[in-house]
């Protein structure tokens, strides 16, 4: 969600995305739309867009002047993973990744 539209539209030039699932976002327009969303609520979801099944929420690691990007993500079977779960499975990961911004170097 930190990408630049200048470098996501060099990564998928292309209006029609390529579909792993009947779920995965299918055009340009529609990731752009859930980035934004995504970069409003702060954490990322993804509802068997990738995987048939499974869930994953994930919490970006901020930090420009890192020479890594990163992210504190959990995947887990959508039926263990309800949507009533996902807030507070995002507070977790908030959690774990202001610890791992505390105990990274520099």
């Amino acid at each position: 969600s930190e990408l630049p539209a200048e470098r996501l539209r060099q990564l998928y030039p292309d209006q029609e995305l390529r579909r792993l699932t009947p779920h995965s976002l299918a055009t340009l327009d529609d990731l752009e739309k859930d980035l934004e969303f995504t970069r409003r609520r702060g954490y990322a979801v993804n509802s068997f867009e990738s995987e048939p099944g499974v869930r994953t929420v994930a919490v970006a690691v901020p930090g420009e002047a890192r020479p890594w990007r990163a992210a504190v993500t959990v995947a887990a079977p959508g039926d263990r993973l309800p949507d009533e779960q996902i807030g507070r499975v995002a507070e977790v990961l908030r959690q774990a990744m202001q610890e791992l911004i505390r105990q990274s170097p520099g």
